[in-house]
């Protein structure tokens, strides 16, 4: 869907995450909210956004068919920040980091000059994110959790591509709310 329409289904993803956001702050402040809560949104968001301002400035990262292996390790421990931490994506991460493309290709043609130093990365990784935010769960569950919809908000600028007035960006918004009614149509669903 991305390689063939890529605005309309990057619209869907944002639809998506519009449509999980009240269940997410819902969660959030199941033991009440404060104001300082916020403080945690926007340290994430910021950095998130940063990431996503510098990967968008940054041709090398865009470019570059060869990595070390030692920076594949990186890619997947970062990326399994996405399995471990709710909200955060690891397709994000991947785009973030520049290495979305290399990695499905490496899947599609199993590439294991690619996968394997990712898989190590993708195991270690896994058991340090799980660890640290099932801790960060049990002290700090608001902040931890206003901390993830930080992550969340910012992969909107990751998704976001400028539209114009045409039939695409039309349908770019319709998928947009189809998105934002499939996700809380499932929430109401879970309600139940």
């Amino acid at each position: 869907m991305f390689l063939k329409f890529p605005i309309q289904t990057s619209f869907c993803f944002i639809g998506l995450i519009l449509g999980c956001l009240p269940l997410l702050f819902k969660q959030a402040n199941r033991n009440g909210f404060k104001f300082s809560y916020l403080f945690f949104f926007f340290i994430t968001f910021s950095i998130s956004f940063a990431l996503v301002l510098f990967e968008s400035s940054n041709t090398y990262i865009k470019t570059s068919n060869s990595y070390s292996t030692f920076f594949l390790i990186l890619c997947g421990f970062l990326m399994s920040a996405g399995v471990a931490i709710p909200g955060v994506s690891s397709t994000v991460i991947l785009m973030l980091l520049g290495v979305y493309n290399i990695y499905l290709d490496s899947i599609s043609i199993l590439n294991m000059s690619v996968l394997f130093p990712m898989g190590i990365g993708i195991v270690l990784g896994g058991f340090f994110f799980m660890k640290v935010i099932q801790i960060m769960f049990k002290l700090y569950y608001s902040q931890t959790f206003y901390g993830i919809i930080g992550f969340v908000c910012s992969s909107i600028f990751v998704l976001y591509s400028k539209l114009s007035f045409n039939l695409e960006s039309f349908f770019a918004i319709i998928f947009l709310c189809f998105g934002f009614f499939i996700a809380r149509f499932f929430e109401n669903k879970i309600k139940n």
